[in-house]
């Protein structure tokens, strides 16, 4: 893995010094006229558009992004590829600052839902919306599943190699089925 042009400290991302940079990567021709930035040449002639890149990563798909700040995808596939460990940390600290967010949303509707007056005010359909919601969340966070699948018309007298093995008899007789042409108008 090539090395991360972006060093994360104290939670802000921030460029390094080009003379940390390897010049020799630079021989394609910039003069093109739509040159294809490696990683390293976006860094050494855009570095706000690498910083973006990095910095938006953690919640923006490649191909938005690219349209975003106007550069190619490849580009954009590339600083992910090289700043893959500082997206990542990214990443966690967002998830941090949701969970903390969502924390606090539960605390505030426990808190709407402690005062009579303010209870009066919420309508049932609003309850429901949110009681649903928490209820979800909850059995997630919780690691229970997150759908549950009903099965009927099983017999469950019929072991699974019955099973299969009525599967078979019948996809049989479909295979010899005789088909019936429609009798043509005269």
């Amino acid at each position: 893995m090539e090395a991360s042009l972006i060093k994360q400290e104290e939670n802000q991302l921030r460029l390094i010094s080009e003379s940390a940079l390897d010049q020799d990567i630079f021989k394609e021709s910039e003069n093109s006229r739509n040159p294809e930035f490696t990683a390293e040449r976006l860094f050494k002639h855009r570095p706000d558009k690498y910083q973006a890149i990095v910095a938006l990563s953690a919640e923006i798909g490649a191909i938005r992004l690219a349209d975003m700040l106007h550069v190619s995808v490849n580009s954009v596939l590339a600083v992910r590829r090289r700043e893959s460990e500082a997206i990542h940390e990214e990443k966690k600290r967002i998830s941090i600052m949701a969970r903390d967010a969502a924390r606090m949303c539960v605390e505030a509707i426990i808190e709407m839902l402690a005062d009579p007056d303010t209870r009066k005010k919420i309508s049932v359909r609003e309850l429901g919306i949110v009681h649903g919601i928490l209820i979800d969340k909850s059995e997630l966070l919780g690691g229970s599943p997150t759908s549950r699948v009903s099965i009927q018309n099983i017999n469950a007298t019929v072991d699974m190699s019955d099973y299969l093995k009525i599967l078979h008899e019948q996809s049989q007789r479909v295979a010899q089925a005789k088909l019936i042409e429609p009798e043509k108008d005269q």
